[in-house]
């Protein structure tokens, strides 16, 4: 969200803003509307932790989560599923949850350095969709859980069909569930 970006001095906003081509990319926001096809959202909650001495070199996935480094002895950890309280506040619970987490995968000796909430956004196989909105604009969505990993050949996949006008597979096009234009 732009508070994210702001609270970290990563967000400008400029007045007058021209492109040709636009690309919306409204996470769950953009879901809840139901514009996209059938969705259902869930809260998460990850730790970023510090951990001097633990071995960088891998991703560790299992005992109910995942720890991935991001370099300087620190790591993200996670993550909760929460269907009925949709806010991005992190919770006690989730945070103890997290930790236990931390544990399998790493062991005891940890400081946790940030605790965060958000809202997946997840449509239907918790697969993401793209698709042309009309007028030069474009959808990017439901990302879900998987998405740090759909990201970019999903991205890449969108750029080629705006850039080089070739339609993406049919599993991933939203104007299969009947899509329409937000604007």
């Amino acid at each position: 969200s732009r508070e994210f970006f702001r609270e970290r001095g990563l967000y400008r906003q400029e007045d007058g803003a021209e492109a040709g081509t636009k690309v919306f990319c409204e996470g769950a926001v953009g879901l809840l509307t139901g514009k996209y096809g059938p969705s259902r959202c869930a809260k998460g909650e990850i730790l970023t932790v510090r951990a001097d001495g633990w071995d960088e070199s891998r991703i560790r996935v299992g005992g109910g989560g995942w720890m991935v480094p991001v370099g300087g002895g620190q790591f993200r950890v996670g993550a909760t599923y929460e269907w009925d309280e949709l806010d991005e506040q992190p919770t006690e619970k989730g945070r103890e949850f997290v930790e236990k987490i931390v544990r399998r995968l790493g062991g005891e000796d940890f400081a946790v350095v940030e605790h965060v909430a958000g809202i997946r956004p997840i449509l239907r196989r918790s697969e993401p969709l793209i698709g042309p909105l009309g007028d030069g604009n474009w959808m990017f969505n439901g990302l879900g859980s998987k998405g740090s990993l759909y990201a970019p050949a999903v991205a890449a996949r969108l750029v080629r069909w705006i850039l080089d006008g070739v339609p993406c597979e049919p599993e991933l096009d939203f104007t299969r569930f009947g899509g329409s234009s937000p604007l």
